[in-house]
């Protein structure tokens, strides 16, 4: 990524007058993309901005549909991880990942059994700590969709409630004994 001759002073959001570029960089098709617009959109949200989300440019994933490297017929992080170089050249800002947690996927992975783990069609946990640290060394964000409403009969706290009222997630969970 170019760095700017002259970087703004730390706190400021706008950008100076002497601001050079150095760099383009070709996408696929040949085509040249400038990293003027790009550089100081990354400038603003790198800096100490706790709006930077209002001037980011978010890219949402699917993993699931995105890109297969593994040959699975269905997208996985090592996918994703492969395509942050072009995501960057678009001028994504942050990539914003949907669930990507283990799930019996009844509702697109929204119906998560395990906030600390991956689920097994997209990799493993190391696959995901791959992905976090490319997506910074691009200066780049991530964030990642969760939904801790959603409890799929596979999870640990509702297969234990269900045993009896007494059990100790019985009370992270409302419980409706007629429908």
């Amino acid at each position: 990524m170019t760095q700017p001759k002259s970087a703004p002073s730390e706190g400021q959001n706008n950008l100076p007058d002497n601001y050079e570029y150095e760099d383009s960089v070709i996408i696929p098709g040949g085509e040249s993309l400038d990293y003027d617009e790009h550089t100081a959109a990354e400038l603003s949200i790198n800096s100490r901005n706790n709006m930077w989300y209002k001037e980011a440019v978010f890219y949402e994933v699917y993993v699931r549909a995105f890109c297969d490297l593994q040959g699975t017929g269905h997208g996985n992080l090592a996918g994703l991880t492969s395509k942050l170089d072009y995501l960057h050249a678009l001028g994504v800002d942050c990539v914003w990942l949907l669930p990507i947690y283990p799930s019996p996927l009844k509702d697109d992975g929204y119906d998560v059994a395990d906030y600390c783990n991956i689920h097994q069609d997209y990799g493993r946990l190391e696959d995901f700590k791959t992905l976090v640290a490319a997506v910074h060394e691009r200066n780049m964000k991530i964030i990642a969709d969760m939904h801790p409403n959603h409890c799929p009969n596979a999870h640990k706290w509702l297969q234990e409630a269900r045993k009896s009222r007494g059990q100790p997630h019985t009370d992270h969970l409302v419980r409706v004994d007629s429908i």
